[in-house]
C-alpha cells in the first residue's frame, strides 16, 4: 500500500504560487498537471505507465527549467544566486529521476510513495522557495506587475 491516499491528491495548485510571469506560471501548472498524472499512475499501481508519465514529466520540468534559466541569465539575475537556483533544479531532476527507477524497478508501493512525496516537496519547494525568491528581482526588472 502506498502512503498516498487515493481520496486526497497530494499535488495540488495554489494560487499562492503564481508568480506574476505569463511563460513561467503556465509551466509551472503544466509541471502539476504531469504529476497528478504521475501520482495516479502510483495510485493505480501502473508502474510501467508511472516511468512514461515521469519521462514526459521529466521534459516538461527539464524545458521549464531551461527557460527560467535563460530569462534570469538575459536580465542579469546575480550569479551566486543563479548557481544556487540552478543546483536546486539539478536536486529536483535526480530525485524525479530516482522516483523513476523505483516504478522501473517495481519496487515496493510505500517506497514508491514516499520517493513521489518527497519529490513533490521538493516541487513545491522549489516553486514557493526557490521562484518566488527572484520574483522581486523579476518585478524590479518590470515583467511582474506591481500588483502581482
Amino acid at each position: 500500500m502506498t502512503d498516498i491516499k487515493k481520496e486526497e491528491s497530494i499535488v495540488k495548485w495554489k494560487v499562492s504560487f503564481n508568480m506574476g510571469v505569463v511563460m513561467i506560471d503556465n509551466e509551472h501548472k503544466a509541471i502539476f498537471a504531469a504529476m497528478k498524472d504521475v501520482e495516479k499512475a502510483i495510485l493505480e499501481k501502473d508502474y510501467e505507465g508511472c516511468v512514461s508519465r515521469l519521462t514526459d514529466t521529466l521534459e516538461i520540468i527539464k524545458t521549464h527549467f531551461k527557460n527560467e534559466e535563460t530569462l534570469l541569465r538575459k536580465f542579469n539575475y546575480p550569479t551566486v544566486d543563479y548557481d544556487e537556483h540552478v543546483a536546486y533544479h539539478n536536486e529536483l531532476l535526480l530525485k524525479a529521476r530516482a522516483v523513476m527507477v523505483l516504478c522501473e524497478e517495481k519496487a515496493a508501493d510505500k517506497d514508491v510513495g514516499e520517493c513521489f512525496r518527497g519529490m513533490i516537496k521538493f516541487l513545491v519547494d522549489d516553486i514557493i522557495v526557490g521562484d518566488l525568491n527572484f520574483k522581486k528581482f523579476l518585478k524590479d526588472k518590470g515583467l511582474i506587475s506591481p500588483s502581482s
